[in-house]
């Protein structure tokens, strides 16, 4: 149960990591903004 909660609390975590270097250099991922946003908003952010 507290594994569960570890693990969603470090993929939120990497989510918002990911939208901050998108933020600071969009061309350099290959991941489209859209995506990574709807996957924060599905994680909770």
């Amino acid at each position: 149960m507290v594994a569960m909660i570890v693990l969603i609390v470090l993929m939120a975590v990497a989510v918002a990591a990911m939208e901050l270097v998108m933020r600071r250099s969009p061309a350099a991922s290959p991941v489209p903004k859209e995506s990574v946003e709807s996957a924060a908003e599905i994680a909770g952010d």
